[in-house]
């Protein structure tokens, strides 16, 4: 899920994440089981559009899953206390310690832009979605994933279902024109 969050600066929840074997085989559920919790999400704090801080938040199972409406509302928390920490750094409200850190943070890799609609998929998903908007094939996709060119196929073939289009042109123009961009 750090991975997730930092890599595309935009957050996500663990309902999402559960599709991917890393979250399963990292023990993640496993972790929020341990403390009580049945379901979280991470947002980014961004400093000059990289992420330098996550935002985790979890509850108890019984509470249910996370809506894209509270989603939001951690993506505008986000975004406040990435506003606040810009303020902090630009006036120099900061130690020097904290201030290193700043600086260390900004040397870092510029997270991918990448369309929201896209940075909200399951991670494996989002990466197949990607490299469609980046005009690759079936067969190009399944060679940098090092997955076969079916699983990509059944990908694109769910992510059409998912948008309620016929083929991969359309949800690459869905994506690519009708989505706002994340980070």
């Amino acid at each position: 899920m750090l991975d997730h969050v930092l890599g595309t600066g935009v957050p996500i929840d663990n309902i999402a994440m559960q599709q991917e074997p890393d979250w399963l085989a990292g023990g993640n559920d496993e972790f929020l089981r341990k403390w009580g919790f049945g379901h979280c999400m991470a947002g980014p704090v961004l400093l000059d559009r990289r992420a330098v801080a996550v935002v985790y938040v979890a509850r108890k199972k019984a509470a249910g899953a996370y809506t894209r409406t509270e989603l939001e509302f951690l993506e505008a928390a986000c975004f406040s206390a990435s506003l606040a920490l810009e303020v902090m750094s630009e006036t120099g409200y900061l130690d020097e310690k904290d201030q290193e850190r700043i600086r260390g943070a900004r040397a870092r890799k510029e997270p991918t832009k990448v369309p929201r609609a896209v940075a909200l998929l399951p991670p494996r998903a989002a990466q197949v979605a990607e490299l469609l908007c980046k005009g690759l094939t079936n067969k190009e996709i399944a060679r940098q994933l090092n997955i076969s060119a079916y699983t990509v196929k059944d990908h694109v073939s769910a992510l059409c279902h998912r948008f309620d289009v016929s083929n991969r042109t359309e949800l690459v123009h869905k994506f690519m024109l009708n989505e706002a961009y994340g980070s």
